[in-house]
């Protein structure tokens, strides 16, 4: 709260404003959502319409009503992080310590307070962990279909939650396929995104499946980000670069779902992590996309040293730090950097993968996938 208010006086009296330009697109969408119109009218607005009806109190009520939505979100995905934990009967004390993680993690408060509305993901997210360690199937099923609707980034789980889901013990594979646990939660996804799908369209027609789905699907961003790939496609914007990331990913990603489906919160955060770091856009907020799973795993990587967690959190922060520094330098001072930011991108891609090579090689793993970890560090190295 207190960093919500000096968001409020850093917005009314410093050149660069705290709350994001993705906040006042949701306003301004919201508002268009009050007058009985299309949230679409507001020009890049990419998202579900749903985002846009959450946030009507803005317009009707205080313009902090959605920055105090996503900080709820924040509380609301750390009491699930202690069910999860509680459930793998974590210590106290390692669970203390694994909310700390998300809960003073100063970028978790940042985003939200900016206006972000990652917070909402990730907690539809947990939740979907949380149901799948109840093994309530089906309803995990519905709430991952939701989050699919509000942002498409989770269908990166999909194959995992199909090695994941226990199969029958019949020999033949169409029966292992089709189990009735997989069949269930599949079932309730389609059902979910399907029909979400049917009824913004028939509210919003086409405009909501071109800047909800397809867009995303195409994009090319050749602004300056965190992606390692921005400097490539503001070049050439037309090449083969974007089919090029995205066979990396899938390549990565098919390699982790299979090689660790045994543990549900690691291979779910590995996958995150991947996904962020290999994406072709990559802004500060895709962040939470991973360090809201952090916590899940925070207790199996309690053996790391001080000194290495130290170092790479360091080391995570320098990078990111660095790349700040040079794209204010031609974000608001104009200035010709763009190689400059380009090797910063190049370090803290560096960084991020020594991340999750080392983060793999700490982990306790379980007998059954512990063979497969050579073969899934060296691919990644590959990529």
């Amino acid at each position: 709260l207190v960093l919500l208010v000096y968001g409020m006086w850093q917005d009314s009296h410093m050149e660069v404003k705290f709350t994001d330009v993705d906040y006042f697109v949701f306003s301004d969408a919201a508002e268009f959502v009050s007058l009985g119109q299309s949230p679409y009218l507001r020009a890049t607005y990419r998202y579900s319409p749903l985002l846009a009806w959450i946030l009507l109190p803005n317009i009707t009520l205080t313009p902090i009503w959605g920055k105090l939505i996503f900080i709820i979100a924040d509380f609301a995905t750390a009491y699930l992080m202690h069910s999860i934990l509680t459930l793998q009967n974590v210590s106290k004390s390692l669970i203390s310590f694994s909310l700390f993680v998300w809960l003073f993690n100063p970028l978790t408060a940042t985003v939200s307070c900016r206006g972000n509305a990652e917070s909402i993901l990730a907690f539809l997210v947990c939740c979907t962990v949380y149901l799948l360690f109840k093994k309530q199937t089906f309803a995990a099923g519905i709430i991952f279909g939701l989050a699919v609707h509000l942002k498409i980034y989770p269908m990166v789980y999909a194959l995992y939650f199909i090695f994941n889901l226990k199969t029958l013990s019949f020999k033949p594979l169409l029966f292992k396929l089709f189990s009735y646990e997989r069949v269930k939660f599949v079932f309730a996804f389609f059902m979910s995104v399907i029909g979400l799908t049917i009824l913004m369209y028939a509210i919003y027609g086409f405009p909501f499946l071109q800047h909800t789905y397809l867009y995303h699907i195409t994009r090319t961003d050749v602004r300056h980000n965190f992606s390692v790939y921005f400097y490539m496609l503001y070049i050439d914007p037309n090449g083969f670069h974007g089919l090029m990331t995205f066979c990396n990913q899938a390549i990565v990603i098919t390699v982790l779902s299979y090689t660790h489906y045994e543990d549900l919160p690691f291979c779910i955060f590995l996958l995150t992590y991947v996904f962020v770091t290999f994406n072709k856009v990559c802004t500060s907020q895709y962040f939470i996309w991973y360090i809201s799973i952090l916590p899940l795993v925070a207790p199996k990587l309690s053996h790391i040293s001080l000194r290495q967690c130290g170092l790479i959190t360091f080391l995570w922060f320098l990078g990111q730090g660095f790349w700040l520094s040079i794209a204010y330098l031609l974000e608001f001072n104009g200035q010709n950097v763009f190689l400059v930011l380009w090797i910063a991108v190049l370090g803290f891609f560096i960084v991020n993968v020594h991340i999750l090579n080392l983060l793999i090689k700490q982990y306790k793993f379980t007998s059954t996938y512990t063979k497969n970890v050579k073969l899934n560090l060296n691919i990644i190295k590959a990529i």
